[in-house]
């Protein structure tokens, strides 16, 4: 299903990838393996993360891509149709861990349905804390060595919706 946004037409329920060795040629061929894929149940994709598997998030699910060769080239799991993720920059992968916020907390994922890694403090703090309207300059990182995730945000508190804090 597409849409049209100020004379654009945008198609916000799919993934598309490549060819193999092919990072230019979008155009679905069995071939290169380049293709596309709606995801009708998870809502709006909001982003999604490569490697071993992939995680496509959702507004309100989560599904899971394992590259299967032609002609199907990947096989396609929903894992949750009820739990997506709010902020699309939240998202962080490490390894087999996907972690990002959803609208319960901060979940986390190694592949299958999430779970929540938010105590009921930190989500509700994050949660009371957060400018909504300047989610878009929310920023990701990770410090393997120390195993942390690090999301920088604009509070309620930042004039200019920059991010004035860490978590």
């Amino acid at each position: 299903c597409s849409v049209e946004i100020s004379g654009a037409r945008r198609w916000p329920f799919r993934a598309q990838w490549s060819g193999i060795q092919r990072p230019e040629s979008f155009i679905p061929s069995k071939q290169l393996q380049s293709d596309f894929q709606d995801f009708n149940d998870i809502g709006e994709l909001m982003k999604g993360t490569g490697g071993e598997f992939g995680m496509v998030l959702g507004s309100k699910g989560l599904a899971r891509m394992d590259y299967i060769g032609a002609p199907d080239i990947f096989k396609i799991t929903t894992l949750e149709n009820n739990i997506g993720c709010e902020f699309a920059n939240t998202v962080i992968r490490s390894g087999d861990k996907v972690v990002w916020w959803s609208k319960l907390g901060r979940r986390m994922s190694s592949g299958g349905p999430s779970v929540a890694i938010g105590t009921d403090k930190c989500d509700r703090w994050f949660r009371e804390r957060i400018n909504r309207a300047g989610a878009d300059n929310i920023s990701t990182t990770i410090l393997p060595d120390e195993e942390i995730a690090v999301w920088s945000f604009p509070t309620l508190n930042s004039g200019s919706g920059e991010p004035d804090e860490l978590l």
